[in-house]
């Protein structure tokens, strides 16, 4: 990786910073130990130590904050994540105004966000939904591939007398995709909601709905759900770009 590729990497960048702070700290005690606890040593010591000490506590308190304590805040970071990746094309993960009921509190709206295809249009904005947080609560990962979606995502006009068949071989495609890489990753860690007891493929209420994985949550961590969120989302996007 090149130098400012490397420095352009957030959390690289960071990691490096805490590195020569920590460093940084450990000179300044092999000083004092050195030249014995004297009160210019000490104040030259945490004169010197001031930023160092700053940048680590910064740095715990932050951590502090990030700590992911449930699925759905893993999820939902996941989520965060993949829209940053992906910002032409996806927006969210929002409440969906059809769901959306004035007056519930917040932790139930919580249950009702999604991460959506959505690009401007002529008239407004249209979106459809991929991937919704609700299943989270229970380790289960959804993943959507709509009629609108294909279109937001230029890979199919609704239009087209051929769509339907388009719609169905994406929806295979990513279906495909995201089971091998379960398989081959995740083994041993999920049900797929999709297969029933003979192998066979189950057909979904809503036609949309492309594949569903139920992640054991006594075998996985939150951090690692998240990145399992993250990685399926990728992988889903990635073949519906291929087309």
């Amino acid at each position: 990786m090149k130098i400012a590729e490397w420095i352009a990497d957030e959390e690289k960048l960071k990691g490096a910073e805490i590195f020569a702070a920590i460093v940084t700290i450990i000179a300044g005690g092999i000083w004092v130990y050195l030249d014995g606890f004297t009160g210019e040593t000490l104040a030259q010591v945490m004169a010197t130590l001031g930023g160092a000490i700053v940048i680590v506590i910064s740095f715990l308190q932050h951590q502090r904050k990030q700590d992911v304590t449930n699925f759905i805040t893993a999820g939902s970071r996941a989520l965060e994540k993949l829209q940053k990746a992906y910002p032409d094309i996806l927006s969210g993960p929002k409440i969906f105004k059809d769901d959306y009921v004035p007056g519930e509190n917040t932790s139930t709206q919580e249950y009702k966000r999604y991460l959506f295809f959505q690009r401007p249009v002529e008239k407004g904005k249209e979106k459809a939904q991929f991937i919704p947080v609700t299943p989270f609560e229970e380790a289960i990962i959804e993943i959507y591939v709509s009629s609108k979606a294909l279109k937001i995502a230029e890979i199919s006009n609704p239009s087209e007398e051929a769509h339907k068949e388009i719609h169905e071989k994406m929806k295979y495609a990513v279906r495909k995709v995201i089971r091998e890489l379960a398989n081959k990753e995740y083994n041993g860690l999920f049900e797929d909601k999709g297969i029933d007891s003979a192998g066979k493929d189950i057909d979904f209420k809503d036609k949309n709905l492309c594949v569903a994985l139920d992640f054991y949550d006594d075998k996985i961590s939150y951090k690692q759900f998240e990145k399992i969120v993250n990685r399926i989302g990728q992988v889903a996007i990635e073949t519906l770009n291929k087309g």
